[in-house]
């Protein structure tokens, strides 16, 4: 089974016969339609050969992955997904990305096992793309390995990501971007952020090493709108800030309280008091704004409008406690009356502190210890914030795809499966 790498090393003389091979990883698989959304809105345009080529680096993530699925479901005039990722979709993957939709006429899915650190492996990847969703990135773990990689997958490869877009004549460019960028411990909670609020000048992140770097690889994003690439193509670039997710994108926000739920017979962790609250966001309409976004990007009507903007993503999920996220999906999986317990924010930070002292001794013997629970993420969860994204629903006429009852069911599927 051959890769793009060779699909796209062919002789002149082949391209001029048009004897362009299709021999890349080929990796579609239809399924059963189990789920229409009514109300499509009308199609992106096309590109002159007939077929639009999307590229989601981090496809095999959970969020790339979602976004692919959409791409599938509701994208028509697609003609391939390509996933970018280190690690290879397995057939499940795939299956599950192609599932949802229907045989006839949808989109083929293609794996590039490429690393955006690279950017001579990114140019293979990009021939031909029209448009490129950047997922990709490292997310703080607590480790101090990871902090250190931070600024070269997050920042540099997001610049070998813009290069390769100028470099292959990509159209759009949409950049996933993260609301760890805005979170400061400068500001006093309760806040509510918007496209107008401004951060104050050398504010202290809350989470220094992600959000410091997914910050500045969105300056870079949107400092390339409107550059001209190959053939003179200009590129059309904006980026989606998104607060935390919760359901298929979820890997540890509301998993582990379900999990600790599990053992402890459904109770209930409380940090802090009630009075401090949270928004987050489901993830299928995380992915789906990156949907719209990219159409937006491409269509000449509102590319200019839509260029070199941020957006916050919104959905109708609640302003609340934590505590009240978990409880909301424990009911489901048969806990009627949940106890809950309530833990002070300054035993957390003395734990936090102490977790992170052992993080730097065991450093000292390289042994990377990988520790979530940190005095910067303690001071999140006391940390009451909500957004507004009144913005991208008139700019990138943006709807939630899933309404709360429909987010809360298709997360408790999956929870059920994961925890």
């Amino acid at each position: 089974m051959e890769t793009l790498e060779e699909k796209y090393s062919e002789s002149e003389e082949e391209e001029e016969d048009g004897g362009e091979r299709e021999n890349e990883t080929e990796l579609t698989t239809t399924g059963d339609h189990t789920r229409r959304r009514s109300g499509t809105p009308s199609s992106s345009p096309s590109a002159a050969n007939g077929g639009l080529v999307v590229l989601i680096t981090g496809g095999n993530g959970r969020l790339g992955r979602e976004i692919a699925r959409l791409v599938y479901e509701h994208w028509p005039g697609v003609q391939e997904i390509r996933l970018l990722d280190l690690v290879p979709p397995q057939q499940a993957v795939i299956s599950g990305i192609t599932g949802y939709g229907e045989s006839g006429g949808k989109p083929r899915v293609s794996y590039c096992p490429y690393d955006v650190t690279r950017v001579e492996d990114l140019r293979v990847c990009f021939a031909k793309v029209h448009v490129v969703i950047h997922c990709a990135a490292l997310v703080d773990d607590g480790s101090l390995c990871t902090r250190r990689k931070m600024t070269r997958v997050n920042v540099e490869g997001t610049r070998n990501v813009i290069d390769a877009c100028l470099d292959c004549g990509v159209r759009a460019l949409v950049f996933t971007g993260t609301m760890a960028q805005v979170y400061t411990s400068s500001i006093k909670s309760p806040v509510r952020f918007d496209e107008v609020f401004e951060i104050p000048r050398n504010a202290e992140l809350l989470f220094p090493h992600y959000g410091g770097s997914k910050g500045a690889a969105e300056v870079l994003v949107l400092e390339a709108n409107e550059r001209r690439g190959k053939d003179r193509v200009v590129l059309h670039t904006c980026s989606l800030r998104l607060p935390p997710l919760y359901g298929e994108c979820d890997a540890n926000l509301i998993l582990s309280g379900l999990r600790m739920a599990k053992y402890s017979c459904g109770l209930s962790v409380h940090v802090g008091t009630r009075r401090k609250t949270m928004q987050s966001l489901y993830s299928g309409n995380a992915a789906w704004a990156h949907v719209l976004a990219a159409r937006r990007l491409l269509d000449e009507n509102t590319r200019e409008a839509v260029g070199g903007n941020f957006y916050y993503i919104g959905d109708d999920s609640p302003a609340w406690p934590l505590g009240e996220y978990h409880r909301q999906f424990l009911k489901p999986f048969g806990y009627k009356r949940v106890p809950y317990l309530r833990i002070p924010i300054w035993l957390l930070l003395l734990l936090a502190y102490l977790l992170e002292f052992l993080a730097i001794l065991l450093s000292l013997v390289k042994i990377d210890f990988a520790n979530s629970l940190t005095r910067a993420s303690v001071r999140w969860l006391d940390y009451s914030h909500s957004y507004s994204w009144e913005k991208a629903r008139r700019e990138l006429l943006y709807e939630p795809l899933f309404d709360r009852s429909a987010a809360l069911a298709r997360s408790v599927e999956y929870y059920r499966q994961h925890i």
